[in-house]
């Protein structure tokens, strides 16, 4: 026998060692195979977890916009502002933060204090006593019958 003969029976034990090899070789891969299919099942999830707070969001900006152009933002009664009014200077909304609390600050700083019933009561009762001692000049009472029926008296 030559020095590279070997017996069947060592044939058949290296074979067997290559089958072991083999398989656990076998068993790691089809490990790595069904975490990569858990984690694009986990990744599909997340996906679709975003999304649907995604279009929340949206849902949640279209609304806001709506009341926006509604002019409701707020439960407070709708203000004439003077001619002359100029809006304070605030920081102008730099797209990173959040738009909803940017426009609560700035709508906090528009929001101007006013007086309060008491002082327009006395404001009103201040302006009669000079309307009547001839100090202020009443303009003319010109409701809309009068103008209608001004022309046909």
């Amino acid at each position: 026998m030559a020095e590279n003969d070997i017996t069947m029976y060592e044939m058949f034990a290296r074979m067997e060692g290559f089958m072991r090899d083999m398989s656990s070789r076998m068993k790691i891969f089809e490990e790595v195979y069904q975490r990569q299919q858990r984690a694009g099942e986990e990744t599909n999830e997340l996906k679709g977890k975003v999304d649907q707070r995604h279009a929340t969001l949206v849902k949640s900006q279209e609304v806001d916009d709506f009341l926006l152009s509604m002019g409701r933002i707020s439960s407070s009664p709708q203000v004439h502002l003077p001619p002359m009014f100029q809006i304070p200077e605030s920081d102008k909304f730099k797209g990173y933060s959040d738009p909803k609390q940017h426009l609560r600050r700035y709508l906090n700083l528009a929001k101007m204090e006013g007086h309060k019933t008491d002082d327009c009561m006395r404001l009103k009762h201040e302006i009669q006593e000079l309307i009547n001692q001839d100090v202020i000049v009443m303009p003319p009472n010109e409701d809309e019958e009068d103008v209608i029926t001004r022309g046909c008296a």
